[in-house]
């Protein structure tokens, strides 16, 4: 048999055992749109062109703000861009488009009040008016996070804190609220929650109990129930967070400060779902809403700042790459309950991080150029446990943020870059309390 024959029996050979002749022939692929605009929750469909094509799997870059189907469907959620791939197979060709959201600007507040009240920010009349009631009460050491997979994908998962294992889901598309699966144990003041990729490759969601306990719940949104997740190292009290850790030995891990009356914190490690002890605080314990803030460019570039609160003025700042806390600088003011932090991208202050500092009216600054923080006041009312911050995308008050004052209170603050002055806010229907928690809506 001569070349050419052998090559002939060869290629009838496989077709015979099931292959078809187009698999010889592979082109690229595209998509029927490169970039897409979409407001909150509309959705498109992406197909793919090609050939051959066996299968075709989806991917969103940023599952926070757009969500992909099996079958190419995007959902469009919260304000930003995220780029869906296609993979196709054979010869694991790709072809993306970019998507980028708009949103209309409302915001959906949990007053956590130990009752059921929401308020929704209108941001066309820059108004609070009454939202939809939670499944229960909501309380001290409420959280929240978006569900990315399973049979809830696209909702907001409330954790209602409280001496409560309840849960309770907003379904988006329909306004309302209804009964989530219980946690593993009650979550108390000091709950928070975060999400991370285990081992699998799945976005699972780890919730810190809070309440002077060690224990942990972890929620797997495939089966959409919570199980018993790692226990800390030591109890954590209010003013309990994570920041995840960019570099060195733990790369990828969670660092979780405990909180309320200790220096501890501890490692959590998603591929092996194990907790470890983590690098105690300098100089001081963390107090009540103990928060950290990332520090982009300046003297601390590459590292994290971790405000000690309760009533101090001292600060830690982590190395990421030795895994270590050294003493910071300190505010100016003290920073106790209610504090909350953000930084502005207009005015003199740009780039610069602004600290609501809590159990007061005052506020602090913190120069990156420097790593020196400059105290002042300017609030026109008191901030105490339940403030929080959130920024204002459109309407009357586009551009400004808003702090909730909490502590049972209907009233909050506008802050405004351009002064930099804050103002008193337009108030809520009813008292934002500890625990009190704003979400975007699409």
């Amino acid at each position: 048999m001569g070349r050419i024959g052998a090559y002939l029996f060869l290629l009838i050979s496989i077709f015979r055992c099931g292959h078809s002749w187009g698999n010889f022939w592979v082109t690229p692929i595209s998509l029927n749109a490169t970039e897409i605009a979409l407001a909150g929750l509309q959705t498109y469909q992406l197909k793919v062109t090609g050939s051959p094509i066996d299968s075709t799997s989806w991917t969103s870059s940023d599952e926070n703000k757009v969500l992909v189907s099996s079958s190419g469907l995007v959902t469009a959620y919260f304000a930003g861009s995220s780029t869906i791939t296609a993979t196709v197979s054979p010869g694991n060709r790709t072809a993306s488009c970019q998507v980028t959201v708009t949103n209309g600007g409302y915001m959906l507040t949990v007053l956590a009040n130990s009752a059921a009240n929401t308020a929704i920010y209108n941001p066309g009349a820059g108004t609070f008016s009454a939202g939809p009631a939670l499944s229960d009460n909501a309380a001290t050491g409420a959280n929240s996070f978006f569900i990315t997979a399973g049979i809830h994908k696209g909702k907001q998962m409330i954790i209602l804190g409280g001496a409560f294992v309840k849960t309770s889901l907003y379904d988006f598309a329909t306004s309302t609220f209804s009964a989530g699966p219980d946690l593993s144990g009650n979550v108390g003041g000091a709950g928070n929650s975060f999400s991370f990729t285990n081992g699998s490759g799945a976005t699972q969601f780890l919730v810190v109990h809070g309440a002077n306990t060690t224990g942990t719940s972890v929620y797997d949104p495939v089966t959409n129930s919570f199980s018993a997740g790692p226990a800390l190292s030591a109890p954590v009290q209010q003013g309990t967070h994570n920041f995840r850790i960019l570099g060195g030995s733990n790369a990828g891990r969670q660092l979780i400060v405990h909180g309320n009356t200790t220096a501890a914190t501890s490692i959590y490690d998603p591929i092996s779902n194990t907790m470890t002890i983590g690098p105690a605080l300098s100089g001081s314990t963390a107090g009540q809403t103990a928060n950290s803030f990332y520090v982009a460019t300046g003297v601390n570039a590459g590292k994290t700042i971790t405000l000690h609160a309760g009533t101090t003025q001292d600060t830690s700042i982590f190395d990421h790459s030795t895994n270590t806390f050294t003493t910071g600088n300190t505010t100016g003011t003290n920073i106790g309950p209610g504090s909350s932090s953000f930084t502005p991208q207009s005015g003199i202050n740009t780039g610069k991080q602004v600290i609501v500092a809590g159990a007061s009216a005052n506020q602090a600054v913190y120069t990156p150029s420097t790593g020196i923080f400059s105290a002042g006041g300017g609030l026109p009312a008191a901030v105490n446990p339940g403030g929080h911050v959130f920024f204002i995308t459109s309407g009357a008050l586009a551009g400004k943020f808003m702090s909730c004052d909490g502590n049972g209170t209907l009233t909050n603050a506008i802050y405004d870059p351009a002064g930099p002055t804050w103002s008193a806010g337009p108030g809520y229907p009813a008292g934002a309390n500890n625990g009190a928690l704003t979400f975007p809506l699409p």
